[in-house]
């Protein structure tokens, strides 16, 4: 006969608990998961730490999987005006059109990322948009493009991809073509356009509606793709290669609304899914119909091929300051790490004297030599809530936004850590809280606000002081999906201390975020020492 203990049995039906509740609730996402018991294990802390935040600034943008469209003015960080052009498609090559054919609608169609919250009784349906960071109207201007997106650098000697930069945006608005497209009377189409939650509503002449899900929706200028599309010869319609430099694109050009000069309003959008549906109506070839009879028929251009995300930055003198001049040998009492064209914050472990000069740290050098089990260790940056809400009660500020997650990789090699790629964990409802025990998810408070984030390392830590691996510098970034680990190119390279090479890259994911935080430094006033970044490494001693 076998039996089970009953401690056993409690910890089966936690662990059950545990997976479930990962699965069902992440609104507390962090602490929750990846619990912060260590019954059998001795703490240490970290003695010597140094970490500081640099600028990025004009940064590789193009191609992203996700673009910011609009206007968000950080009271912490500054106004960012996020623009964008992407080449189009022909969705099917070489159309031909009837001497009689007459465009009777130019609509372009973005979709949201939304979430179906309900379904009325009469069919229609209630969303929510995600992604979205303010619902003030912004000034929404589209125009053909005139600059030519090349696929390849020309001046490369092998063939390299093309590199395009956030700061490109003056390059971009002046080589646009015409009048701007979307010039319908209505002001929310253009002057006053809004990130709108209602579901698109569209009648046929039959009266059948159909439903689909909320999106960026514009009347284009018919008269203006008559001449371009119906009209054009058919030479410049014959294949995508030709006509992307026939006509090279579109230009979203953002700014502020002239009825709210102070409004804010961002929005994620994957412009990948986009489209511009032409219908237009041809006299019937049939000789036993009116002579005036009529069929509707549609051309679809499709929003793909190369594109650039446009970041226009006015950054608030402190924030500039704080990453223009860091302390680097000392480290900084603050980090500030900023998506876009914004910042990173860098981390040098165990940085401090190194007697031997033999390039390992007194300290490293001291705790190779214990023989601990390493169980966990954590790097701990607390969020500064006094900076992160200094405007918290201004009704004329914006609100502040904060980035759910920051993603800590290998600065020196430009790629991840070993717990990054040891984590299989996934969450099947929200695929940016996988790798959730690497953890650097928002940790918040139960006033909603964030606290902290927490990464763990562990992996990286028995590196350092088992294998006797490098002990390399560590960059922190936002992101704004934790599944993508490839790097976009700074236009300017960052020059860091300690004989290090240029920093080069940062993660894409870090690009596409137009969010930033706040974290106290290692070097805090003794009153926030509590709150300075640490890092933890739990261990059993060998016996």
């Amino acid at each position: 006969m076998h039996t089970v203990s009953l401690a056993k049995k409690v910890l089966l039906f936690f662990l059950v608990v545990l997976f479930v509740s990962c699965d069902k609730d992440f609104n507390s996402i962090g602490a929750d998961i990846v619990g912060d018991d260590h019954f059998d294990s001795d703490l240490y802390v970290a003695q010597n730490i140094s970490a500081y935040s640099k600028a990025t600034f004009p940064v590789q943008s193009n191609n992203l999987t996700t673009n910011p469209l609009g206007v968000y003015d950080n009271p912490v960080f500054g106004k960012t005006t996020a623009s964008f052009v992407t080449q189009v498609q022909l969705n099917s090559v070489a159309p031909t059109f009837a001497a009689s054919a007459v465009i009777t609608k130019v609509e372009l169609l973005v979709p949201y990322f939304s979430t179906l919250k309900s379904t009325e009784a009469d069919g229609s349906s209630i969303y929510e948009l995600d992604s979205l960071y303010g619902t003030s109207k912004i000034k929404l201007e589209v125009f053909e493009s005139g600059y030519f997106l090349r696929d390849f650098d020309p001046a490369a000697t092998t063939q390299t991809t093309q590199l395009y930069y956030s700061d490109m945006n003056n390059t971009i608005d002046a080589a646009k073509i015409g009048v701007r497209l979307n010039d319908t009377i209505a002001p929310y189409q253009n002057d006053d356009f809004v990130f709108s939650a209602a579901e698109n509503v569209a009648t046929a002449t039959d009266g059948t509606v159909t439903r689909s899900k909320p999106g960026m929706k514009l009347q284009l200028n018919k008269a203006y793709f008559t001449q371009k599309i119906i009209n054009s010869a058919s030479g410049n319609l014959l294949n995508n290669s030709v006509f992307k430099n026939y006509f090279r694109g579109l230009y979203f050009k953002v700014g502020q609304s002239a009825t709210e000069p102070n409004g804010n309003s961002l929005s994620m959008l994957n412009f990948g899914d986009g489209k511009i549906t032409i219908t237009y109506t041809e006299l019937t070839p049939s000789t036993t119909d009116d002579e005036n009879a009529t069929v509707e028929k549609t051309v679809i251009l499709d929003l793909k091929g190369n594109t650039i995300s446009l970041l226009d930055n006015e950054y608030n003198s402190a924030y500039q300051n704080a990453i223009t001049n860091p302390n680097t040998s000392l480290g900084a009492d603050r980090l500030y790490v900023k998506g876009g064209a914004g910042s990173t914050a860098f981390i040098d472990l165990f940085n401090g004297a190194d007697d031997d000069n033999d390039g390992v740290s007194n300290e490293l050098a001291d705790l190779r030599t214990r023989g601990w089990l390493i169980n966990e260790a954590n790097l701990v940056f607390y969020i500064d809530r006094t900076t992160m809400d200094a405007q918290a009660g201004n009704a004329t500020a914006a609100k502040v936004y904060e980035p759910r997650r920051v993603y800590l990789f290998d600065a020196k090699n430009n790629r991840p850590l070993l717990d990054y790629y040891y984590d299989n964990s996934t969450i099947s409802t929200d695929a940016k809280l996988n790798k959730y025990i690497f953890g650097g998810i928002m940790e918040v408070t139960s006033d909603g606000k964030g606290e902290k984030y927490k990464i763990r390392i562990t992996e990286h830590i028995k590196a350092l002081l088992k294998l006797d691996s490098t002990n390399v510098r560590l960059g922190l970034s936002v992101t704004e999906n934790i599944n993508t680990i490839t790097n976009a190119a700074l236009k300017t390279p960052l020059s860091l201390p300690g004989g290090s090479s240029n920093f080069k890259y940062v993660p894409v994911g870090s690009v596409i975020s137009p969010l930033g935080t706040v974290l106290y430094g290692n070097n805090t006033s003794p009153a926030d020492e509590p709150k300075k970044l640490k890092l933890e490494i739990y261990y059993t001693k060998p016996n």
